[in-house]
């Protein structure tokens, strides 16, 4: 071998290796963002469906409450959430099984392990189901 060749030969750049742990770990990343933002944006539009139909004051709230517990066992939870629906077309959308009885001015009450639609005006439960998800959060003022 001549000097040149050596010169060249040892000069030559070498060529990185392709790394595949980077490339799963990034399909990886990309697959987990893209699952939590899809899952996020669900649970968001049903918590919107909900905050779009929630009750006018804490009185009210307080007489479903108790019209409720009357027919139904009273849990050793906290406070459920109490909503009214405005739109059951638009919560048919969300989950067609359990609103398809919902008339509007039926209440919504969300506890920690149930969910139950129930219609003061006959003290009616309506329809009722476990919870899975998270309790929303309606904004009712206390002063009103």
């Amino acid at each position: 071998m001549s000097e040149h060749e050596e010169i060249k030969s040892s000069t030559k750049a070498k060529k990185p290796k392709f790394n595949w742990q980077v490339i799963v770990v990034i399909i990886v990343l990309v697959l987990a963002l893209g699952g939590w933002y899809y899952w996020s944006e669900v649970r968001t539009t049903e918590v919107e469906s909900f905050e779009a139909t929630t009750l006018d004051s804490v009185e009210e709230a307080d007489e479903v409450i108790t019209s409720l517990n009357i027919i139904l066992l009273p849990t050793t939870d906290k406070r459920p959430t109490v909503g009214k629906i405005g739109n059951p077309a638009g919560l048919q959308n969300t989950s067609p099984e359990f609103y398809k009885d919902a008339e509007i001015g039926d209440y919504l009450l969300f506890y920690s392990n149930r969910v139950v639609i129930y219609r003061k005006s006959e003290n009616l439960i309506v329809n009722f189901a476990p919870n899975f998800g998270p309790v929303p959060v309606a904004p009712l003022d206390e002063e009103q």
